[in-house]
């Protein structure tokens, strides 16, 4: 790839996942999700939390990031304090196509939440939601995005 197309993309992924606040139906595209299974020792029923903590799935370590690229779109992921920002940038095909940036809770405020432009226009998380942006609900649209 020439330096003049690397330097733009290196750019938008960086963009998406550091300039833009905010945490997209399936787990992003290299298999990272934001919940957590939780079963009640007791009663032994699990049920999905989530956490707004990402974790990166799989993907190649490129200065503290987890970068995957496959037949069903593009990831840029951190899930540890290596990096100033935790979370991850999406742009896939699954669920009729998306992308997003999605900001883990363990951000400063203004880089927590998600964002996602898809077939449904651009939305961001309630608060009172899943805060995931691969798990979008009638409740988040673009009312909270600013």
């Amino acid at each position: 790839m020439k330096p003049r197309v690397r330097k733009p993309l290196v750019l938008l992924a960086a963009a998406a996942v550091f300039g833009i606040a905010g945490p997209a139906l399936a787990d992003g595209p290299s298999g990272s999700h934001e919940e957590d299974t939780v079963c009640d020792p007791v009663t032994g029923v699990c049920s999905e939390v989530w956490d707004n903590q990402v974790s990166c799935g799989a993907g190649t370590d490129v200065g503290g990031a987890t970068v995957y690229a496959g037949p069903n779109g593009v990831e840029v992921c951190n899930d540890d304090a290596d990096l100033p920002i935790q979370g991850r940038a999406i742009a896939t095909s699954d669920d009729g196509g998306y992308i997003a940036a999605d900001g883990d809770a363990d951000n400063a405020t203004e880089a927590q939440g998600w964002v996602r432009v898809d077939q449904s226009g651009v939305r961001c998380g309630d608060p009172a939601g899943s805060l995931d942006a691969t798990h979008p609900g009638a409740g988040d649209t673009s009312e909270h995005c600013g």
